[in-house]
């Protein structure tokens, strides 16, 4: 998550709770989206808002999506972008990184073109360690 959608998500949370004081909720709201009673989201209510906006983006070209395709949709962004599989897995939920793999490998590059990690010392490449001449005190036998 990003340090902007945190905060982002921590200030509706903050706002949720207010919402829950002026309107005499029992207790702040332990989640950032809830209902107009502040208690957790009905799934069903949920999926009936999803399918209206799949009908209202169908008219600009958009193709009808599952809620579960917004997932897949930015595991692949991710990854295509450079994500590492270990830190994608972790924040799909997945309990191996091999699965995430096997289902996300199409969104791997194919070809790589850059190697730069492999000119050791050459242009362009930081040196990681520096050696120093030293003198002996004792020459070898």
């Amino acid at each position: 998550m990003t340090a902007s959608l945190a905060s982002d998500l921590f200030d509706l949370l903050a706002k949720r709770r207010i919402q829950g004081m002026t309107r005499g909720w029992a207790e702040p709201p332990k989640w950032v989206f809830c209902s107009e009673a502040g208690t957790a989201l009905d799934p069903s209510n949920v999926t009936r808002v999803w399918n209206r906006i799949r009908r209202r983006a169908q008219p600009l070209g958009v193709r009808p999506l599952r809620i579960h395709d917004a997932r897949h949709t930015w595991a692949t962004f991710a990854l295509h972008a450079g994500k590492n599989i270990r830190w994608a897995s972790d924040q799909l939920g997945h309990a191996d990184p091999a699965f995430t793999l096997r289902v996300y490998a199409h969104a791997l590059r194919e070809e790589e073109t850059d190697l730069s990690f492999a000119d050791f010392g050459g242009p362009g490449r930081p040196k990681t360690a520096q050696f120093e001449e030293f003198e002996c005190d004792d020459p070898p036998k």
